[in-house]
């Protein structure tokens, strides 16, 4: 059983979740993503960053977009159907449900 040529054998992906301290021989999110130096380290962690700040302000953006259509929803059915006592809360209308906690009965 001859054991030479494991210099040649390509670096195995660590895996380890806790306390891990080794960076050298360790694979981020893919296999392909495999960080064969500090340096390649330094600039994973970088891309990390970028990407997770991005994505928390894509979140943001989504949630304003989100807040501008509700917005012009209701501007809309606020034109479309006028109030009658003059309250700006529904008297019977769909919404009644969610404000009083109770199911509104149609029929």
């Amino acid at each position: 059983m001859d054991h030479g040529g494991h210099g040649d054998m390509p670096h195995m992906c660590s895996m380890n979740m806790l306390w891990n301290t080794q960076i050298i021989d360790t694979c981020v999110v893919f296999r392909s993503w495999h960080i064969h130096s500090s340096a390649q380290f330094v600039l994973s962690f970088a891309a990390l960053v970028v990407l997770s700040v991005l994505y928390e302000y894509l979140r943001l953006f989504q949630r304003n977009v989100d807040a501008r259509i509700k917005e012009k929803v209701n501007k809309g059915k606020r034109a479309a159907s006028p109030v009658a006592s003059g309250r700006s809360t529904p008297e019977g209308g769909e919404d009644t449900g969610l404000l009083n906690g109770r199911r509104a009965r149609h029929g």
